[in-house]
């Protein structure tokens, strides 16, 4: 990966944050909206990209848009439960799936 300057998007189109730099999508979070509720389905990087911090970017950049958008959040990400439980700052509403 080069030294572009990355970014998270929202794209509505396809249902997810893309962690993007450049035209490159290095990493995505999959969404579905119901009712008052954006439920996180899947984060996804590429193995290659796995354990440079792409994921952890991915997350903050959508929790922070959601945040922005007054969304409530149900994580069924594994990695973004995880994610959720450890955050201090994610100023999101969070509601915790049913097991």
């Amino acid at each position: 990966m080069s030294e572009q300057q990355a970014t998270t998007v929202r794209n509505d189109d396809a249902a997810r944050y893309e962690y993007r730099a450049d035209r490159d999508v290095l990493g995505y979070i999959d969404f579905r909206l119901e009712g008052d509720a954006t439920v996180l389905v899947h984060t996804e990087v590429p193995e290659e990209f796995r354990g440079t911090g792409i994921a952890r970017e991915l997350a903050a950049g959508a929790l922070k848009d959601l945040a922005y958008r007054d969304a409530v959040v149900v994580p069924v990400c594994p990695y973004l439960a995880r994610y959720l439980h450890r955050c201090e700052s994610c100023e999101v509403e969070v509601r915790w799936p049913q097991r």
